[in-house]
């Protein structure tokens, strides 16, 4: 687990590593669940760091309430390093992962 005041995120490994499933379409898909602890409507971006890459793809389906558990979907359309912000209210969390196609 990850986080701060705001909002809380589990990314699955300690080294820093996402594995992503490759889907049809080509990207590399990965989710995220996020704990949000204050009220708000969560928005989230991705930027690669290692590269340049267009085309990454975020879903923050509705349905989950103000607060509490939310999925977070995001597909990206290549590996690398990539920092992923996620923002709530005004306040933020940001974190940075290797992203690498799942086996």
């Amino acid at each position: 687990m990850y986080g701060n005041d705001w909002l809380w995120t589990e990314l699955g490994t300690g080294d820093g590593t996402l594995r992503a499933t490759p889907g049809s379409d080509g990207l590399l898909q990965a989710k995220f669940p996020t704990y949000r602890l204050v009220d708000g409507s969560l928005t989230v971006s991705a930027n690669r760091l290692d590269g340049t890459s267009n085309g990454v793809q975020v879903d923050v389906p509705g349905g989950y309430g103000a607060t509490g558990f939310q999925a977070v979907g995001v597909s990206f359309p290549a590996p690398g390093c990539w920092s992923i912000t996620e923002s709530i209210s005004g306040h933020s969390l940001t974190f940075v992962v290797k992203v690498v196609a799942a086996p």
